[in-house]
Parts: structure tokens; C-alpha cells; sequence
């Protein structure tokens, strides 16, 4: 950890370094500041060259760029040395005018040492430097030889400006120069210790905050971990409360049921507002029942009924492996699909979601989720006898997805346990997620229904029709007058039927762009069942 920051610290500080450095006048930018003159705009270039006479010591850049795109290496250094000149031109002209100050300083101050016609001549010469290299426009720090006009620069750049500032500064008295290194040395040394207790001020921040976040996540999962706790907590007291309802309800009805019968059997009447003849129990049969095993009373017509129905296929339970003989003193209760005329699977009325909580939880899978859906959608159709049809209801969909992270909670299960397998974790959240935004359809959809239904009461056409029916003592006209009634109300059923069409395609969407793993996108929305409108 402390070699870490050791070099963390050696970095962030040598980033300051060069800066710093740039402003010290006794020490060049480029690495060549005494390159002077220019191979291209010199005179007579040609015939130099076909002499042999030797122009050595120029800058060959712009000369040999216009020749061709390769260099040898003396022509590369004199490129670099000019690219350093543009790219640091400011920099080196406010350097220029720094010693001009220091000069004009030791003029005024006239100190042993001083000549006041050097320091004069060399000011003359910083100031016709730094007139010829502004003349040139700033140059990017990304720029290279091939994207500038080299013979523009070294036209004005070959000045060697850093060398006048350097032998500027070595006329300058040496106690004014030793002077401006000390000032120099500490003005470093205080930016040095500002960014030091700077980098050491954000160290601890980030620390602290680091600990900070570690403490939040910390709290985060203790609460988590308490509120899994709390619903596996709540969800078996639940379980357990319905549980204690049932068997107070089922002793209580038993009760209820052999006081009916001996009131009967004592007044021999057969009592027709009797429990048993409110639910057509024929009490004459009595007479050929026997007792079995346990003591329960068991008639022929029971024990037909069960040959018969052994014989059937097997029930909703017995297909999926719902155990529903961990209940003492049950009997397996059969029972007959009711077709959905609306919705891909039947409906098996039997089916308790209560009991089937208290009983076997451990078998909640697609197929007993279907039948809870069902159970509190359905209702009979009218238009289809002896069928029912599921009613579409966000808030009743969104309360039964949340089933699936209670009984998930309660008993998990693998991928491997096929229609028992709802999904990994993020599947389970996914449930939850979709069953709130869900929710938040359940008013809008609530208010337009409540809006449609006032049409019937209402809207203008069936007021006006309706009242012209009153007045009308014509059959025929009375018959005309009922159908546009008749009309008018179909067209305001199929207005429900939009709705709910409309609803179903939102909820479809929520579904679609969840979070949700394919598979179980699909199965999903196989829940959904197909708008009806009014058919109940």
C-alpha cells in the first residue's frame, strides 16, 4: 500500500515539474535554442550547393519537406527543434518579456556588475525576436511536420529567441540571478507542498468515502437479510392463520350439519329449510348406510359414486402430484375442467387456493399458479351456457404475480424441476418488478371503466331513445325503438371490449420489455386471456 501511493505521489508531482521548470529563465525549452538561420529562404541556396560550400548550422526542415517526405536524421532533429519553437511560442515570447522586466530592473537599480549597454543591446535583440515569432499563429500540441506549413515557420521561427533569453539572463548580475533561482526554488517548493496536501486532503475523501460506501452496503444487506427474514416470517403466520380458519369453519359447519340431522330424524318431517335440504341431501337414504372403518357414515350411493369416479381420468392434483392426502380423514376429491371460452386451459373448480397454501405449498408450480389466476377471474358466461370466461383485471394479475416471490422464498427450486421452476433470482425480482408497474395501471383502467359504465345511464342516444319508448304505444315503433336500443348498447359493449383489448397489450408490453428470461416471458403471457367485454 505504501509503495503504492509512494509512486502515485512521484507521478502527480512530476506532472508539476515541467511546468515549473518552463518558468525558470535560466533553463532553454528546446533542446537546441542556438539553431539559427534557414537553408529554404537563404539566398542563392542553388549555387552553394552546386560549389560544394557548406550551409551547416541552418535549419534544412523547410528545404528538404519541399523535396521530399523522407528525412536523414540531421534534417529530423532540425524539424523536431522547429515543431518545439511553434508549439511552445507563447510560452518562450512571455518568457522573452520576463527578462525584459529583470533587465530593465538591474538598469534602474545600476549595481556593480551591471552594464547598462549589454542589457540593452540584448533587450533590443529579445525585442526584435519575440516581433518575429509572433507572426506566427499558435500551432496545436498534436500537430506534426506533415499537417503544418513548415516553410512559414522557419521563416520566423529561425530567431534563436531562447538563446537571447539565456544570454540575457547570464549579463544579469549574479546576485539578482541568484536572487530569481532562490524565489524561483521556493515559490516550486510551496506549489509542491500545496499539491502534496492537496492529493493527501482527496486521498483521505476517497478513503472515508470508500469506508462510507462499504458501511451503506453493509446496512443494506443486514436489511435485506432482516426483511427476507421478516416475509418468510410473515408469510408462514399467514399460512398458519388460514389454516386455523379453515378448521374452525369445517368444524363449525360439521357441527352445524349433525344438529340438522337429528333435528330431522327427530320430526320425521325431512325439515325443507334444513342444511341438508338447502343442499340436496336426501335424508331417506340413511336407512342403507353403513359405517366404515373410522366411524363416518357411508351410504351405497357414495360408494357408486366412487367406483364411478375411480374409473375417470385423473384429477388436477393427481396430474400435477399435488399431495392432498397429507389432510387426515379426506377423501380424494375428483373433480371436472369448466372450458374457458376465452383462455388456452380449463378451470378446475375444486381447486382452493387457501387450502392448497396450507397444504402444499412445496407443489406451487406454472400450472397451479393458472388455476389461481383463474380462480379469482372467472364468472359465468352468458353467452356461452355452462362456460365461464376469464374477466381481465390488472390489480387482480399484479396480486397474483406476487405470489411467485412468496412461494419462492418459502420453498426454491432448480432449473431441473421443470413446470416447478419459475427461475433464478433475477427472474423472481422480475416478477415483482412487473407486478408493480402493473399496478400502477389498475386507476387509469378503474376510471374508464367507470366512465363507460356511465354511458348507460348517461348517454344522449339511449336517453332520448328511451324516453321516445315510454311515449310510443305503437307496436311496431315500440319494436323499431328497442332495437337501436339494442344497437346502442352493443356498440357501447364493444367499447369495453376495446379496453380491455387495450389494457391486455400494455400489460403484454410491461412483459416483453422486463427483465424476465424468454421462457418465462412466454409463459406469462399465456396467462393473459382474450378481451370479452361485457360477456359476463
Amino acid at each position: 500500500m505504501n509503495k503504492l501511493w509512494l509512486t502515485f505521489f512521484f507521478f502527480f508531482f512530476a506532472s508539476f515539474l515541467l511546468p515549473l521548470d518552463k518558468k525558470d529563465l535560466s533553463k532553454p525549452i528546446c533542446l537546441n535554442p542556438g539553431k539559427t538561420g534557414s537553408v529554404e529562404h537563404s539566398s542563392g541556396v542553388g549555387a552553394l550547393l552546386t560549389l560544394g560550400l557548406s550551409l551547416a548550422g541552418k535549419f534544412e526542415c523547410a528545404f528538404y519537406d519541399n523535396l521530399s517526405s523522407s528525412r536523414d536524421r540531421k534534417t529530423a532533429s532540425d524539424c523536431r527543434e522547429l515543431m518545439c519553437r511553434a508549439k511552445n511560442r507563447s510560452q518562450i515570447v512571455d518568457r522573452g518579456k520576463n527578462i525584459i522586466k529583470l533587465s530593465e530592473q538591474a538598469i534602474k537599480e545600476n549595481k556593480p556588475g551591471t552594464s547598462r549597454t549589454t542589457l540593452n543591446r540584448g533587450i533590443n535583440k529579445i525585442e526584435k525576436g519575440i516581433e518575429q515569432w509572433n507572426k506566427v499563429n499558435t500551432v496545436s500540441a498534436n500537430a506534426t511536420v506533415d499537417n503544418v506549413n513548415t516553410k512559414t515557420l522557419e521563416k520566423h521561427l529561425n530567431i534563436p529567441l531562447e538563446k537571447f533569453i539565456n544570454d540575457q539572463f547570464s549579463s544579469l548580475p549574479k546576485d539578482l540571478q541568484s536572487s530569481y533561482k532562490t524565489e524561483r526554488k521556493r515559490i516550486y517548493e510551496e506549489e509542491l507542498e500545496k499539491k502534496r496536501i492537496a492529493a493527501e486532503k482527496k486521498r483521505k475523501e476517497q478513503e472515508a468515502k470508500r469506508k462510507k460506501e462499504i458501511q451503506i452496503q453493509a446496512q443494506i444487506k443486514k436489511e435485506a437479510e432482516l426483511e427476507k427474514a421478516r416475509q418468510t416470517t410473515n408469510l408462514f403466520f399467514i399460512f398458519l392463520g388460514l389454516g386455523g380458519v379453515i378448521a374452525v369453519a369445517l368444524t363449525l359447519s360439521h357441527r352445524r350439519a349433525m344438529k340438522e340431522l337429528e333435528l330431522s330424524i327427530a320430526s320425521a318431517s325431512g325439515a325443507k329449510d334444513s342444511f341438508f335440504s338447502d343442499n340436496n341431501i336426501n335424508l331417506e337414504s340413511l336407512s342403507s348406510e353403513t359405517d366404515d372403518e373410522r366411524g363416518n357414515v357411508k351410504s351405497e350411493t357414495d360408494e357408486k359414486t366412487q367406483d364411478e369416479e375411480g374409473s375417470k381420468s385423473k384429477s388436477f392434483f393427481e396430474t400435477n402430484e399435488v399431495d392432498i392426502t397429507k389432510t387426515s380423514d379426506k377423501e380424494d376429491e375428483k373433480t371436472n375442467p369448466i372450458e374457458i371460452v376465452n383462455f388456452e386451459y380449463d378451470y378446475y373448480p375444486d381447486f382452493d387456493p387457501t387450502s392448497f397454501f396450507k397444504e402444499n405449498i412445496s407443489s406451487f408450480n406454472w400450472i397451479a399458479l393458472r388455476q389461481i389466476w383463474l380462480h379469482y377471474s372467472v364468472q359465468d358466461s352468458h353467452q356461452y351456457p355452462n362456460k365461464k370466461a376469464c374477466i381481465f383485471s390488472p390489480q387482480t394479475f399484479a396480486s397474483v404475480l406476487s405470489f411467485i416471490e412468496n412461494a419462492h422464498k418459502v420453498n426454491q427450486k432448480s432449473k431441473y424441476e421443470g413446470e416447478e421452476y419459475f427461475g433464478e433470482s433475477k427472474d423472481i425480482k422480475a416478477y415483482t418488478k412487473i407486478s408493480e408497474e402493473v399496478s400502477l395501471l389498475v386507476e387509469p383502467w378503474q376510471n374508464k371503466r367507470e366512465e363507460l359504465t356511465n354511458l348507460f345511464e348517461t348517454d344522449e342516444e339511449i336517453k332520448s331513445l328511451t324516453q321516445l319508448a315510454a311515449e310510443t304505444k305503437e307496436k311496431k315503433e315500440k319494436e323499431v325503438i328497442r332495437s337501436k336500443l339494442l344497437k346502442r348498447g352493443s356498440e357501447i359493449k364493444e367499447r369495453f371490449k376495446e379496453l380491455e383489448a387495450d389494457i391486455l397489450k400494455e400489460v403484454e408490453l410491461i412483459i416483453y420489455r422486463s427483465e424476465l428470461a424468454e421462457e418465462f416471458k412466454k409463459k406469462l403471457i399465456n396467462l393473459l386471456p382474450e378481451p370479452v367485454g361485457l360477456d359476463h
